[in-house]
């Protein structure tokens, strides 16, 4: 902002109120550039992604799971409430200091499909999942049919989410008795450890492109939603049009293949059986 001041002649106010203007302006502008859309894929892109991960180099994938992509809960600091419950629901005993926790799902095209912004940093990462449960629920034969799922660490386990996220083991769960059933069981947890890495490079991606979210935000709900937006739908830009993301990169080749190849989309499973 110094620098601003200096270039143009202008006090800080004048640069302040102009920032944010761009800001808005960039709210505003952003939803109607199809490449920075944010987008749940369709059942035939789904089946796509989840061919790409199957595809990727690593452990080979266990049976019946076909991931369409990866989440994970992002924490952002804020500045500390002046209000002192505010400043209570908002503080993350683990981080050691105020911040919002958001939930973002990127799929293997290296690109966010899923954004739910500013629950409060005492919350769990099951709990800021509810409205993405709530949102696959509200039309699962089209948004997560099984055996469809998305990848995801401990924190998304839960009976609520079980049969949409999958997730590793946790320390102390038991193991089946018969040798082969327990090496089955992990392998199929190192698969998912080795897989569910990738959303680590998509928030490492997302907070090292735009440096601004990791400074403290603001505590106006708005005024951080609206950068939060913004960065994400560039984040999405940016990936789209110049293809710099690691995501990206590890899957690209398996993207190809996986469009190029006849996919046979899984049957959903009948509820009744």
């Amino acid at each position: 902002m110094d620098d601003l001041q200096l270039v143009f002649g202008v006090t800080s106010a004048c640069v302040s109120r102009e920032l944010r203007n761009g800001l808005y302006a960039l709210v505003v502008a952003l939803p109607t550039v199809a490449d920075a859309d944010i987008v749940w894929p369709s059942p035939a892109t789904m089946a796509v992604f989840a061919q790409a991960i199957r595809m990727s180099d690593g452990p080979p994938p266990p049976d019946g799971v076909f991931p369409i992509g990866f989440v994970d809960g992002c924490a952002l600091k804020i500045p500390t409430p002046a209000d002192e419950d505010a400043a209570a629901l908002h503080y993350n005993g683990f981080h050691k200091y105020c911040c919002v926790n958001n939930i973002i799902a990127f799929g293997p095209d290296g690109c966010i499909f899923y954004l739910h912004l500013n629950s409060p940093g005492s919350f769990h990462d099951s709990r800021c999942a509810v409205p993405l449960r709530t949102f696959i629920l509200s039309d699962r034969a089209r948004r997560l049919p099984p055996p469809y799922t998305i990848l995801a660490d401990a924190g998304f386990r839960g009976a609520h989410l079980a049969d949409m996220f999958t997730t590793p083991m946790v320390s102390g769960e038991p193991l089946p008795a018969e040798a082969a059933a327990r090496a089955a069981v992990l392998r199929r947890n190192r698969w998912v450890i080795f897989r569910r890495q990738s959303v680590e490079w998509g928030l490492r991606g997302l907070q090292y492109c735009f440096p601004r979210i990791r400074n403290p935000l603001s505590c106006n709900s708005l005024l951080r939603e609206c950068v939060l937006l913004v960065v994400a739908r560039l984040f999405n830009f940016r990936t789209r049009m110049l293809g710099y993301n690691e995501i990206l990169a590890e899957f690209s080749d398996e993207l190809l293949r996986a469009s190029d190849l006849h996919v046979v989309v899984p049957a959903p499973v009948d509820d009744e059986l």
